[in-house]
């Protein structure tokens, strides 16, 4: 049995992946390494999935439906969160400077991946929310009376071990439930579009000259 969340980016998918882990889990977020090329299609290389039981975020919600298909009786948890926080923490997350270093540094694959969940690779706050519900809509229709599969988590409103644990038959830790999507001030400084930004400079004046 594997565990995928298959929730949107800034829902809390890294206090998922904390709380996965705590319970003994394996887990890898963001695993753009499975990530490949099948002609001009994205897909996923299977082979290197071995050794992780829970997978989240970057490329796993895109591909939910045919990972269900792969690995049968796998449990999928979609992380949810309040339409307008969700969108205020995405345009500060989805800026053209992060858009930039995704590129830059993680490589095409990740924005083509970005571009095809949320419809672009900056904020945009129409395509974001056509995108969140969309999804949404689309992974509760899939999974409709498959409560033994499916788990759907607001973190945000105080969803935590006792939901989690009774879906994946697991004892309640002792510890907290981790909640991680804080971001610093300054690394959320760094990824922002601000002409103060010395990151923001670097990346952008090379075109702007």
């Amino acid at each position: 049995m594997k565990i995928f969340g298959i929730g949107l980016q800034k829902t809390e998918t890294t206090s998922l992946s904390s709380a996965l882990e705590i319970l003994g889990y394996k887990t890898i977020q963001s695993p753009r390494k499975i990530l490949k090329y099948n002609g001009n299609e994205l897909s996923i290389d299977y082979s290197k999935m071995n050794g992780y039981d829970a997978f989240l975020d970057i490329p796993i919600v895109y591909f939910y439906k045919e990972l269900d298909k792969k690995f049968p009786n796998s449990k999928f948890i979609l992380t949810t969160r309040d339409l307008d926080k969700w969108t205020k923490s995405a345009e500060k997350h989805f800026t053209k400077t992060r858009a930039i270093f995704r590129e830059n540094v993680r490589g095409k694959k990740v924005k083509e991946y970005v571009i095809k969940s949320l419809g672009n690779d900056v904020f945009n706050y129409e395509r974001f929310v056509t995108a969140y519900q969309n999804h949404n809509k689309q992974v509760q229709d899939y999974f409709q009376n498959r409560k033994k599969d499916f788990l759907i988590m607001n973190i945000c409103e105080g969803d935590s071990w006792e939901k989690l644990c009774s879906f994946l038959n697991k004892p309640i830790p002792k510890e907290n439930f981790p909640q991680k999507n804080q971001k610093s001030n300054l690394k959320n400084f760094l990824f922002s579009d601000s002409k103060y930004n010395p990151v923001y400079y670097i990346l952008n004046y090379p075109k702007n000259k």
